[in-house]
């Protein structure tokens, strides 16, 4: 009773209503949950795989530009997916930058709508506000390594074949089966990876409702088994070469390789889930079980088929990647969990304080939040076999303990994301510490902030704050770096050094953001953006493992020549000679120093924005080099 007037009490003082809210209120959640999803994926430009997507949509543009690229010599991704085809057009009238820009904003999009619609299906109130909320400020990533995360702020097949498969979940959870199909069926065109697990959780879904489909999910199994065993290749194993070069490369491929922090991703949405089960209808129920068990399916088959067969097949089917669903259902029914926690006894209370408490943890101390996860479903499972057995004194002390360890996340959130100032070779600008804003640490006090501010007797003032928060949030969304800018713009601009090298000259410029493939529109002769594809090819894994060997000590010196800062870096000459001097060596090379004793073909002046100490780019033909 005491808590009770508390309650009231706290509410009256912040004139905090939560029932009927009214249009002002709409408003400002609405323009907050937008601002807090543009901070949370501030655009990456072409980054990570979409470097592969473009160079994928440049190859459909002109084949023989590229042809001679070991990426595509010997078989790529885009033999599996339609992407390239819808891509390359893009390119090809906006150009790469803002056709990546483009697939980005749609796909963002997408998947904003497809989870609205999916939380709508689940919760109500306020609940469908933080459940959005939490999807914005989270990070999002799944798998092994951290590799891959859900709605990923670039331009890639996933960005678009992610919000399908969502589409199609809420549309079988609305009886709409037939346009669930057609969604499964174009997420499966876009990215086979990506669909699988939608058509698995929404097979087993309907199996659950249907006891005699359970019987067919053997004979599905069976199927598919027979339909893989008769694929070219199917029973192929990695040799020791071939295997050395993918753990270099792909460990998270392994799940042996798994480090305690994707083991603890997987725990985490486990007890999420688990703690929801009983606050959300049955239809939901059964999805969030089939989503659990798609994923510890999948990862259960990569581990016997992957890591104890080492089976190509199934190393590149990426069965884990399951994973992705369960984790987007376990995010989303937090507040589920929370909410219905709360109305509970007092040892429920502080398991939905625990639950809370560990979203406020980012990547590196995900086993803090599965610890507090597997608390949270320990305090849970004794409310359960004993009703009402903690005391108030108790509840109090163990909320303060949430409440510290979830300041202590947010606060280890906020200084992972801290620029260095030690040793850094300019002094920093303010768009340095963007990154800290938009993690974990800054998004989940604004959510808060925003929210109490919208339920209060402010509503109007946290509708102005919403919009004003929504605007900058535009103005700082897009997060390229200064070289992503630089490389896209000179992308569709004629430049010193296209001009300079032959047609299919192969180049060896190894900066990220696919420097080769967008500016100059030849064959990159080493990049780490190739090695994406050595699980698909045997003759892909070992030319890439090959050439990083031959080219490590030019790559060490250009290295060298970015940390030092010097616009006068030197090359020793040996060093060059010894690349270009190589059986099937590159033609040319690009550093960002000169080489001794020898005359660059081509000189490219950088902005003084782009590299801090390095003022110029230089291209140098292998003949003159090795002769």
């Amino acid at each position: 009773m005491k808590q009770g007037m508390t309650s009231r009490s706290i509410e009256e003082v912040l004139g905090l209503r939560f029932e009927r809210p009214s249009p002002w209120v709409r408003a400002a959640l609405a323009c907050a949950l937008a601002a807090l999803w543009l901070l949370g994926r501030r655009y990456a430009g072409i980054t990570h795989d979409a470097t592969l997507y473009v160079a994928q949509g440049l190859h459909r543009l002109d084949a023989s530009s590229l042809s001679g690229d070991f990426f595509f010599a010997h078989g790529s991704q885009d033999d599996y997916t339609v992407f390239p085809r819808l891509y390359a057009p893009l390119i090809d009238i906006f150009g790469a930058g803002p056709a990546a820009m483009l697939v980005t904003v749609a796909g963002q999009a997408a998947f904003f709508a497809a989870a609205a619609a999916l939380v709508f299906r689940m919760g109500s109130g306020h609940v469908r506000w933080w459940s959005l909320a939490l999807l914005a400020a989270i990070s999002g990533y799944y798998g092994g390594d951290g590799t891959f995360r859900i709605a990923e702020p670039f331009a890639t097949a996933r960005t678009l074949a992610e919000p399908l498969v969502i589409a199609a979940v809420v549309c079988t959870l609305a009886a709409r089966h037939r346009l669930a199909i057609v969604a499964l069926a174009a997420a499966a065109l876009l990215h086979p990876l990506v669909a699988a697990p939608g058509i698995a959780v929404i097979f087993l879904w309907h199996a659950a409702a249907r006891r005699g489909l359970l019987w067919s999910v053997s004979l599905f199994a069976v199927l598919a088994a027979g339909l893989a065993l008769a694929l070219p290749g199917s029973a192929l194993r990695f040799d020791s070469s071939w295997l050395e070069a993918v753990l270099e490369r792909s460990p998270h491929l392994f799940m042996a390789r798994w480090e305690a922090p994707d083991w603890a991703r997987v725990l985490w949405g486990m007890c999420s889930v688990w703690l929801a089960l009983r606050f959300i209808d049955e239809q939901v129920r059964r999805l969030a079980i089939a989503a659990v068990a798609a994923a510890l399916a999948g990862i259960a088959l990569s581990w016997i088929a992957v890591d104890l067969f080492e089976n190509v097949l199934v190393a590149g089917l990426q069965l884990w990647r399951a994973h992705w669903l369960m984790h987007l259902l376990a995010v989303l029914l937090v507040p589920i969990s929370v909410a219905g926690l709360w109305k509970r006894g007092n040892a429920d209370r502080v398991a939905g304080a625990l639950i809370a408490a560990s979203c406020c943890f980012g990547r590196s101390d995900l086993p803090t939040a599965a610890l507090l996860a597997v608390l949270a479903v320990a305090f849970d499972a004794s409310e359960r076999r004993w009703p009402n057995w903690m005391g108030e004194g108790s509840l109090r002390i163990a909320l303060l303990a949430a409440i510290g360890a979830a300041s202590v996340g947010l606060l280890f959130e906020v200084q992972s994301h801290l620029p260095l100032e030690y040793g850094a070779p300019q002094p920093r600008a303010w768009t340095d510490y963007l990154p800290a804003a938009g993690s974990i640490g800054g998004l989940l006090p604004l959510a808060l902030l925003l929210w109490l501010a919208a339920c209060s007797r402010m509503a109007l003032a946290a509708a102005v704050l919403a919009v004003v928060t929504f605007a900058g949030s535009i103005a700082i969304w897009d997060g390229r770096t200064p070289w992503s800018r630089f490389i896209e713009q000179a992308s569709e601009r004629p430049n010193p050094f296209r001009k300079a090298i032959v047609p299919h000259g192969q180049v060896f410029w190894p900066d990220p953001n696919a420097p080769v493939w967008l500016t100059l529109r030849t064959p990159t002769w080493f990049s780490v953006d190739q090695g994406a594809g050595i699980v698909f090819g045997r003759a892909t894994a070992i030319e890439y493992a090959a050439r990083k060997a031959a080219s490590e000590n030019l790559r060490g010196r250009i290295q060298n020549c970015a940390m030092a800062g010097r616009a006068g870096c030197r090359i020793e000459g040996w060093v060059a000679a010894e690349l270009c001097g190589r059986k099937g060596g590159p033609d040319y090379l690009v550093t960002n120093g000169r080489i001794d004793g020898h005359s660059a073909l081509a000189d490219w002046p950088l902005p003084p924005e782009v590299r801090s100490g390095t003022s110029m780019l230089f291209l140098y033909s292998c003949r003159a080099l090795a002769g």
